[in-house]
């Protein structure tokens, strides 16, 4: 089976030669076929020049898509449309991937396994931490959608549908969590994939304010209210009322205003503040709180909801 890794690029000149080192170096250990399909978004020309340098290369099968600016789940299915492999995977331009990891996926997929996730080394400046494969089907938490590193058969899409362009960032989630893909033959893999490495630019990782509005918009498809956090309330009206309420999805009133009315502003910073202090305080606040003890409006939040759910109706 043919490998199809996808790269979606934007404004990457600082990633980008490291990246196609990597490429050249990761892609030469592999002895299956495969192909990179590198979407460039409002390709810079310093980002031009670096791909045709790339397209150049001896012994790789690349194909280079420019297109104006689009989500990353739009290129995603660009990508995937303008491939020809049978299994599938993404490459991160400010991520590494190992041959390792490559390889005993699509050895997996191959033998007839439909989804893989797999283990990874998080980076954060001097940081290091190894994060076990994330994904759980049996879970609708965020922090059980799948790792930066999964890859599929291509039959799942055609059973799941496309990734959802309207999303910036919580995309692969919200796909990951579809009924078809929690149902699907899954393996998760010890072999280190990769390393996702944090940066002030990353779209996740907790630094995006937009990052929680979408996971509370897919929470509230699937109908979980237990998992919803205080967000930014500006952003979660709009983002609901503009997109997120597909199919005139309905929520309770009393999860509506806790999301976005009165004294959502205030829950939301007062939030923020607890989650943002030192770990220490943060988890002795929590404890006082539950003993009951003081307030916290994290303790709050993970409370509210526990143990209840809704049904998203639609009119």
């Amino acid at each position: 089976m043919t490998l199809s890794i996808i790269t979606s690029l934007y404004r990457s000149e600082n990633h980008l030669p490291q990246y196609i080192e990597h490429v050249q170096r990761v892609f030469r250990q592999i002895t299956y076929e495969v192909e990179l399909i590198i979407i460039a978004n409002e390709a810079t020309s310093t980002e031009q020049d670096l791909l045709q340098q790339l397209s150049q290369a001896a012994g790789l099968n690349v194909q280079i898509i420019y297109t104006p600016r689009e989500t990353l789940y739009h290129s995603w299915n660009r990508g995937i449309a303008a491939s020809s492999g049978s299994v599938i995977g993404f490459w991160n331009v400010d991520d590494t991937r190992t041959a390792e990891g490559l390889t005993a996926a699509h050895e997996v997929i191959s033998a007839g396994v439909d989804l893989v996730d797999m283990a990874y080394e998080r980076v954060e400046g001097n940081q290091r931490k190894l994060i076990p494969a994330p994904y759980q089907r049996e879970s609708v938490s965020p922090k059980t959608g799948v790792s930066p590193f999964f890859m599929f058969h291509r039959k799942l899409v055609d059973q799941a549908g496309a990734f959802n362009p309207h999303f910036q960032i919580a995309g692969d989630y919200e796909w990951s969590k579809r009924e078809a893909v929690r149902k699907a033959r899954y393996r998760a893999l010890d072999v280190l994939s990769g390393q996702f490495v944090l940066h002030t630019h990353n779209l996740s990782g907790g630094r995006n304010r937009l990052e929680w509005v979408e996971f509370n918009t897919v929470l509230l498809w699937l109908g979980d209210c237990e998992h919803l956090r205080p967000v930014d309330p500006v952003l979660m009206r709009e983002n609901w009322e503009t997109w997120g309420q597909q199919g005139h999805v309905r929520i309770p009133d009393e999860i509506e205003e806790w999301l976005w009315g009165a004294g959502s502003r205030e829950r939301f910073q007062r939030y923020t503040r607890e989650r943002n202090a030192h770990p220490f305080l943060r988890r002795l606040r929590l404890s006082l709180a539950r003993r009951g003890i003081i307030k916290s409006a994290e303790f709050d939040a993970h409370q509210r909801w526990k143990g209840n759910s809704h049904e998203a109706h639609n009119s």
